[in-house]
């Protein structure tokens, strides 16, 4: 008897990670995207062609189209190498608020992160998403 319920609960064990792990696969595509007032899209390759970032906004996505039932949480816009250097956030509507309009001027080349916190509103899921960029 006791060597069935140690079968049952590996059994167990090994479908809920099974779940777990297919779930996750399955979400490999969400991603986030900055992007503009018309809806196109920005990888950071050519996120150096904006001059004005009030414009810009952060949107959830899958396969290019933006995902509405993922709502952001909050986000922040800091250097890689020094986290603790703070360039913005991002609201909860997605867009994103720099502490000066000119703030991404003198970083000759270093490295940018974009990291967001993300609730998808159809599981109750919570994502975490980092966007880098230089």
């Amino acid at each position: 008897m006791k060597s069935l319920k140690k079968y049952i609960l590996i059994a167990f064990s090994l479908m809920l990670t099974a779940g777990i792990q297919a779930q996750e696969v399955a979400d490999v595509d969400v991603k986030i995207a900055v992007v503009n007032v018309d809806e196109q899209f920005y990888s950071g390759a050519n996120l150096s062609d904006i001059e004005d970032f009030s414009t810009m906004s952060v949107k959830v996505t899958k396969g290019g189209e933006v995902l509405e039932n993922h709502k952001i949480i909050g986000g922040i816009i800091y250097l890689k190498s020094d986290p603790k250097v703070r360039y913005g956030t991002i609201a909860m509507n997605g867009v994103i608020e720099l502490t000066s309009a000119d703030v991404f001027n003198e970083l000759d080349g270093r490295q940018v992160n974009i990291e967001l916190k993300v609730l998808n509103e159809t599981s109750n899921e919570r994502m975490s998403f980092t966007y880098s960029f230089f």
